[in-house]
C-alpha cells in the first residue's frame, strides 16, 4: 500500500462521491486515492446498500451473465454524469476507454446544426489535422470537402459548415479527432452512428449523404440544416403552443418509427436531438452517436454503464439494462412533457438526484399543470412515462397516429373558476386519474374517459374511492366490496364486478343521499361542474368518418365524400370569386405507383420512351385529412386577370382555345405566385414566402397552394387500381384520345370529358400540372421499406418539380404513356415549357367547428403540419 493510502477519506466524503456532490479537486484526490485503496472501495459499497437507487444501478450489471462492475468503472461513470449536470465536454482517457463519453451527445457541448459562426479563437486541435486551405474563404480541407467554419465540437469530435465541390452543397460534416479515433471503441461508436444514420432515409431524419476517413479522421456528410434545435426554441419560449407540441411530437414519432423499423435504438431523444427546419418548421432527429441495434448488446450495456441524457432516460436505460424502441417512446414522453409544461417531468439538484426521481417518483400530469390541454394529451403522455416499458405504448407509429388523431379534437375551452377549496389528498398517486385529463380542486371524484362510442364519466363524492387505469381501462376500487371494471362495450359501458358482467349506459351505487360511485356513458358535450358553476365544457367529437381506402367505386366515392362533409359542415362542391369550382377530396390510403409487371406493360404502350421506371416500386400511402382541389385546370383568363401581367409576360393560352381551359408555358414560380395572390385577394395568409428563388411555407397559412404528388395521385385514382381511371386497357383508352389539330401545338383532349369518380375533370388532358414537390429519381424507392407513407411530401431538395396529368407529347392519335395516374415527370421550375400549364390548386378545408380565416398549426384544414408542404 502507498504512502497515499494511508489517509483515508471519511464515510461522508466516500458518501459525496457516489451522489456526484464533491468539487473538481476533491474529486480528483479521491479518486487517485480509489485506484490503489481496495479498502475504501469495499466502504463505499457498504456506504451505498442503503440507498435504493444506487443499490438497483450497481446490482443490475451483475445479476447479467455474471458480469461484474469495478470500483474503477463505477467511478468513471459518476465523474462522467457529474461532467454532464455540469454541461463540460471534458472526458478524461480512463473513462473514454470505458466506453463513456457524455460530451458528443451533450447539447451544450456539441451545435451540430447550427448558424455559421467564425472559428477563431478556437483549440488548435479541432483543425490542425486538416490538410492547408486552398482558398481564401476556407479553414482546412478534409477528404473531398472544402471546410468552411466550426459550427461546434465536443470531447470526441468537431462539426464543421463545409462545402461539397462535386454536388455543389454546403453539408455539415461531422469528423472525429485523430487521437480519439485511436482508441477502439471510440472509433466504433462513432462508426456506428455513421452506418445507422446512413441506413436511415426519411423525411424526419437527418439524412446522411457520405461517410469516409482522411488524414486519420473518420467523417460523415449530413445535410446542413437552417433552423435551430428543439431545446433553443424551449429555453426562449417555455411551454410551446399546444398545436405545435402535438405536430413536433408526431413527426419526431415518425422519425423514431423509421428507426425502430430498422432495428434501430436511439437510446438520447432529447430536445437537443429534434432540429426545427427554419423554413418549415418541421423536425429532424439529430445525433445517432448512441445508437444501438437491438441484436447487438454493445460493452457499455454488458458492462452495466448509463449511457444517454438523464433527465430523459427510460428506467431500464437509467439501470444499464438492456433497451428497445420503448425506451425513445418514454423520452419521447419527457419531450413531449416538457414541451406541453415548460419543465421536466423528471428534475434534481445533481444527476444521482434526477435518476433518483425517475425510479421513485411519478410527475403531476400534464392537465393538472396546463388545464387547457387536450384530453389525450395527458394520457398519451402518462402511458409514455409508464416505468415499465411493457406498460407503455407499443410502437412509435402508434405514438404518431395518437398525436395525429389529437390534432384533430377541438380544443377544451375553460370557463373562469369559482374560488376552489382545498385539493382532496387521494391515496392513488394523480397518475390514476390522469386519463381524465380535467384536475379539478374540489372533493369531487370526477374522472372523463375517452372510448370510441362516447365518453364515460366517473363520479363520486366518497375520498376512499379509486381510479386506476391500466391499457384497456379503469378499474374502481373502494366503492364496493370487489373491484368494478369498466371497458368500452360495442353499445354502451361493459362492466364487470367479480363474476358478474353486464352492458349499460349507467351505473349509480348510493347509500342514502351520499353518491358513492355514478358511471355514465355521455354523447355530445361534457360540462365539469364545482359547486354549482360550469368550470370546463368540451363538445365531444362525433366519429369521424373511416378513410376512403383503395380500392372503391364511383357509388362509394360519392358517398365518402358526403360523409366527410357532413361531418366536417362543410359542402362537397364549392366555387370561389373567380368562378374556380372545388371538389372536397377524403382522406384515404391507396397504392401510389406502379407495380414491376405494371411497368413492363406500361413500357410497350407506344412509340415514345416510356417513364414507368419513374414510378416504381408501388408502395401504400395514407392522406390523414381531407381537401379541396380544383375541378378544372386553371384557366388561362382568370390567371391573366388575376395576375395583370405585362404583354408578352404572361403564359400562352393555346389556339382555339379562348376560354382558357389550358395554359402553356406556366413556370411553377408562377403558380406559386398566383396561389399567393389569390389568397390575398380572398382575404386568406398567403401559403407561400417568396425570395428570389427561394421558396418557403408560411406557418398556419390558410390561402390557396398547390397539391402535393400524393395528394394529385389520389384525387386522380378516385378509388381506381388501373392506370387510368376509367379503368380500360390501354387499346381501349387510346380511342377516347383525339388530336386537336388547329391547336398550334399538339394538345391532347379527351373526346367526352367525363369526370373521374371524385367529380374532377381533365385529369389526363391539356397540359402537365405542377405539384409542390422536389423530384427525386430515387425517392419511390426510399419509401418502399417504410410501410404505409403518411402524408408524403416528396424530398426535401431537389433541381426539378414534379409534374403530373396531360402532357404536349402525344402522336396523332394520342399517347397514354405519357398521360395517366401513375406518371410522373421532372421539369425546370424556371423554364416556361410548351408542355407545361398550370394545373389546379388546394383550397383548405376547415377544422370542424372553425372559420375558415381561423386555422392552427397542425390543424386538419391542411395536409403538412404547418402549411402546405414542407
Amino acid at each position: 500500500m502507498t504512502e497515499a493510502t494511508l489517509n483515508h477519506p471519511g464515510d461522508e466524503a466516500l458518501r459525496a462521491l457516489s451522489l456526484g456532490q464533491l468539487s473538481e479537486f476533491e474529486l480528483v484526490q479521491i479518486s487517485s486515492h480509489l485506484d490503489d485503496c481496495p479498502v475504501c472501495c469495499g466502504r463505499i459499497d457498504q456506504l451505498t446498500t442503503d440507498d435504493d437507487l444506487l443499490t438497483r444501478l450497481q446490482q443490475s450489471a451483475a445479476s447479467r451473465e455474471n458480469v461484474l462492475v469495478s470500483p474503477a468503472q463505477r467511478r468513471s461513470a459518476v465523474r462522467a454524469l457529474r461532467q454532464l449536470e455540469e454541461g463540460r465536454s471534458v472526458t478524461r482517457k480512463r473513462d473514454r476507454e470505458a466506453g463513456i463519453d457524455f460530451g458528443i451527445a451533450n447539447a451544450s457541448a456539441v451545435q451540430t446544426h447550427r448558424d455559421p459562426s467564425p472559428s477563431q479563437g478556437l483549440p488548435e486541435e479541432l483543425t490542425k489535422f486538416l490538410a492547408p486551405p486552398e482558398r481564401p474563404d476556407e479553414i482546412g480541407r478534409l477528404g473531398p470537402y472544402r471546410i468552411l467554419s466550426v459550427l461546434g465540437h465536443g470531447g470526441m469530435g468537431v462539426v464543421f459548415r463545409a462545402h461539397d465541390p462535386a454536388l455543389d452543397r454546403v453539408v455539415a460534416l461531422k469528423a472525429m479527432l485523430p487521437g480519439m479515433a485511436a482508441v477502439s471503441t471510440a472509433k466504433e461508436r462513432f462508426l456506428r452512428e455513421a452506418k445507422a444514420a446512413a441506413a436511415l432515409k426519411h423525411p424526419h431524419v437527418v439524412t446522411v449523404f457520405q461517410v469516409g476517413e482522411d488524414r486519420g479522421a473518420p467523417y460523415l456528410a449530413m445535410e446542413f440544416l437552417e433552423g435551430e434545435p428543439l431545446d433553443n426554441r424551449i429555453r426562449r419560449e417555455g411551454r410551446l403552443p399546444l398545436a405545435e407540441v402535438l405536430c413536433i411530437g408526431r413527426e419526431a414519432a415518425l422519425g423514431l418509427a423509421a428507426a425502430h423499423a430498422r432495428g434501430l435504438v436511439h437510446r438520447d431523444i432529447k430536445p437537443a436531438n429534434l432540429w426545427l427546419e427554419g423554413s418549415t418548421g418541421h423536425v429532424k432527429v439529430l445525433d445517432f452517436g448512441l445508437v444501438q441495434a437491438q441484436a447487438d448488446q454493445t460493452h457499455l450495456t454488458q458492462m452495466g454503464l448509463i449511457v444517454g441524457t438523464p433527465a430523459y432516460m427510460a428506467p431500464e436505460q437509467a439501470e444499464g439494462k438492456p433497451v428497445d424502441p420503448r425506451c425513445d417512446l418514454f423520452s419521447l414522453g419527457c419531450v413531449l412533457y416538457q414541451m406541453s409544461t415548460g419543465s421536466l417531468p423528471y428534475h434534481g439538484e445533481s444527476t444521482i438526484a434526477v435518476l433518483r426521481a425517475l425510479a421513485l417518483h411519478e410527475p403531476p400530469p400534464v392537465c393538472e399543470v396546463r388545464p387547457e390541454a387536450p384530453l389525450g394529451l395527458s394520457s398519451l403522455v402518462i402511458r409514455l412515462l409508464a416505468k415499465k416499458p411493457e406498460d407503455r405504448l407499443a410502437s412509435a407509429q402508434e405514438v404518431a397516429e395518437t398525436l395525429l388523431a389529437l390534432e384533430q379534437l377541438p380544443t377544451t375551452q375553460f370557463l373562469p373558476k369559482p374560488q376552489a377549496r382545498p385539493a382532496r389528498k387521494r391515496r392513488q398517486p394523480l397518475v390514476a386519474v390522469a386519463v381524465a385529463a380535467l384536475a379539478l380542486a374540489v372533493s369531487l371524484l370526477l374522472v372523463l374517459w375517452p372510448t370510441p362510442h362516447g365518453t364515460v364519466r366517473i363520479e363520486s363524492d366518497d375520498p376512499a374511492v379509486e381510479v386506476v387505469f391500466d391499457k384497456d381501462g379503469p378499474t374502481i376500487k373502494g366503492a364496493d366490496k370487489e373491484p368494478i371494471t369498466l371497458r368500452a362495450g360495442e353499445h354502451g359501458v361493459r362492466i364487470q364486478r367479480g363474476d358478474f358482467t353486464f352492458e349499460a349506459d349507467k351505473l349509480v351505487l348510493k347509500q342514502g343521499a351520499a353518491l358513492i360511485l355514478k358511471v355514465e356513458l355521455l354523447q355530445g358535450k361534457v360540462q365539469v361542474v364545482q359547486n354549482g358553476q360550469v368550470v370546463a365544457a368540451q363538445a365531444m367529437p362525433s366519429a369521424a368518418p373511416p378513410l376512403a381506402k383503395a380500392p372503391f367505386d364511383a357509388r362509394q366515392a360519392r358517398d365518402h365524400q358526403e360523409a366527410w362533409a357532413k361531418y366536417l359542415g362543410v359542402p362537397v362542391v364549392t366555387t370561389n370569386a373567380l368562378g374556380m369550382t372545388f371538389r372536397l377530396i377524403p382522406p384515404g390510403e391507396f397504392t401510389m405507383g406502379v407495380t414491376v409487371a405494371e411497368e413492363e406493360a406500361w413500357e410497350n404502350m407506344g412509340p415514345y420512351p416510356a417513364h414507368g421506371h419513374m414510378a416504381v416500386p408501388a408502395h401504400p400511402v395514407r392522406l390523414p385529412r381531407p381537401f379541396y382541389l380544383g375541378e378544372r385546370e386553371v384557366r388561362y383568363g382568370d390567371f391573366l386577370d388575376l395576375m395583370k401581367r405585362e404583354p408578352g409576360d404572361e403564359p400562352e393560352s393555346p389556339h382555339n382555345e379562348p376560354d382558357g381551359v389550358l395554359l402553356s408555358r406556366c413556370t411553377w414560380f408562377d403558380s406559386i405566385a398566383f396561389c399567393n395572390r389569390l389568397s390575398e385577394r380572398e382575404g386568406l395568409t398567403p401559403a407561400y414566402q417568396v425570395a428570389g428563388q427561394a421558396v418557403t411555407v408560411t406557418p398556419g397559412a390558410t390561402g390557396y397552394r398547390l397539391p402535393t404528388e400524393a395528394e394529385w395521385e389520389f384525387a386522380c385514382r378516385a378509388g381506381t387500381t388501373s392506370l387510368w381511371h376509367f379503368g380500360m386497357t390501354a387499346q381501349e383508352a387510346q380511342a377516347r384520345f383525339v388530336r386537336n389539330a388547329a391547336a398550334a401545338q399538339a394538345y391532347l383532349r379527351i373526346r367526352t370529358p367525363d369526370p373521374n369518380p371524385f367529380g374532377l375533370v381533365g385529369m389526363y388532358a391539356g397540359s402537365s400540372e405542377w405539384c409542390w414537390d422536389w423530384y427525386s429519381p430515387s425517392y419511390y424507392r426510399d419509401c418502399d421499406d417504410r410501410g404505409v407513407v403518411v402524408d408524403p411530401r416528396g424530398p426535401h431538395a431537389g433541381e426539378a418539380r414534379v409534374t403530373r396529368g396531360g402532357t404536349f407529347f402525344a402522336d396523332a392519335g394520342g399517347d397514354l404513356t405519357l398521360s395517366n395516374s401513375a406518371a410522373r415527370n421532372p421539369s425546370d421550375p424556371r423554364k416556361p415549357l410548351g408542355i407545361n400549364g398550370f394545373g389546379r390548386v388546394v383550397l383548405p378545408i376547415p377544422t370542424k367547428g372553425q372559420a375558415n380565416s381561423s386555422f392552427k398549426r397542425g390543424a386538419p384544414s391542411d395536409p403538412s403540419g404547418p402549411f402546405g408542404p414542407p
